[in-house]
């Protein structure tokens, strides 16, 4: 009797599925949206996890048709959101499964370059000084979505939380980008997930993003 928004959410190369349930705060405060927490494949020597695999989109096929078939999903709200490694997957789903993704939203990540099967609104978080993955791989992965989503120079200031960030507003109809800096991390860490005790953590900028674009 109630449609939901389903949203993916794609971990890094060290954390598990269970440390980005915990730190992304995807469910705080919110009942409308039903978060996956897919678990990559382990690298071949077990201490870290790979999304490189063809099997992880299988996977993440199969989890979307079972989500679907089970739970009344509204199919205009399907999201993959990403950290770091799991930011290059989520931007991986967005590319190759652009047809059924209605928004993306990624930290600290580099891009995936692919031939995308159709534009898809997009959130980056970016940080100058993360180590782990640098300023200019995210730009790279901005540009490319820039280019997916035919994007123009023309931008605006938006507040995304806390945070002053740059929206490019002359898009392919409805799929804008929005590029944010500058946000504090877990313990200072420029790599990590953004927080803002004022204003929530990045997890609930990234979910309000979403619902500003139903209207």
């Amino acid at each position: 009797s109630r449609e939901y928004s389903l949203a993916v959410a794609t971990h890094g190369r060290t954390n598990s599925k269970d440390q980005v349930q915990a730190y992304m705060w995807l469910q705080k405060g919110q009942s409308d949206t039903i978060v996956v927490y897919p678990a990559a494949l382990r690298s071949s020597s077990g201490s870290s996890f790979s999304w490189a695999e063809k099997e992880n989109m299988v996977f993440i096929d199969a989890i979307l048709k079972q989500i679907s078939d089970t739970y009344c999903i509204n199919r205009n709200q399907v999201y993959a959101i990403g950290h770091s490694l799991g930011g290059w997957m989520a931007q991986r789903i967005a590319c190759l499964r652009g047809e059924f993704m209605s928004g993306l939203a990624v930290v600290g990540s580099g891009g995936f370059n692919g031939t995308c099967t159709g534009p898809v609104p997009s959130l980056f978080f970016q940080n100058v000084n993360d180590q782990l993955s640098s300023y200019a791989s995210g730009l790279s992965a901005r540009d490319i979505r820039l280019q997916v989503n035919e994007c123009k120079e023309t931008t605006e200031s938006v507040q995304i939380g806390s945070l002053s960030c740059t929206k490019y507003t002359n898009c392919y109809p409805g799929n804008q980008v929005v590029w944010c800096e500058g946000y504090t991390g877990y313990n200072g860490d420029p790599h990590s997930w953004p927080t803002e005790w004022r204003s929530g953590t990045g997890g609930t900028w990234i979910l309000n993003f979403f619902k500003e674009l139903r209207w």
